[in-house]
């Protein structure tokens, strides 16, 4: 036996399995992704002012003594989580849907594959294998992608 025996397939590698998602589903879903990631910077950005508000909060609350500054610290915070969390509950909504999607196709795929293969395939393997390819195939590339 040679050492190339035991090297991979190049169409197999992990960066060439990458690429090919990238090219087959990313690009397809690209404007839903772009926005997902829109949301995930909005949310980024408001967990980031939250921090820079909670030292105004704490010099209201513990050095001045303002009732007011302390009050509409609470209320901005309060503004700022909300939009926070919408953004996040957008982003996962626009995710699930992109995955939900990939996972469709693949599992057409891969069902219009079976349905072209011949008796003696079938014969060979029991109904539990194909329904667990099915499902985890399906579901790999949408894993991978998010």
């Amino acid at each position: 036996m040679t050492i190339s025996q035991f090297e991979p397939d190049s169409r197999y590698t992990t960066p060439a399995l990458v690429r090919r998602l990238l090219l087959e589903h990313g690009a397809v879903h690209w404007r839903m992704y772009a926005v997902a990631f829109l949301l995930m910077g909005i949310g980024a950005a408001c967990t980031a002012i939250i921090a820079y508000l909670m030292r105004d909060f704490i010099n209201f609350a513990y050095l001045s003594k303002n009732f007011k500054g302390v009050t509409a610290i609470g209320l901005v915070s309060l503004g700022v989580f909300t939009v926070r969390g919408l953004s996040l509950y957008g982003q996962a909504v626009l995710m699930s849907r992109i995955g939900n999607h990939i996972s469709a196709g693949n599992q057409k795929r891969l069902f219009e594959k079976l349905l072209n293969e011949n008796l003696s395939y079938f014969a060979d393997r029991s109904s539990s294998e194909f329904m667990a390819r099915l499902s985890a195939g399906a579901a790999a590339a949408t894993q991978a992608l998010n």
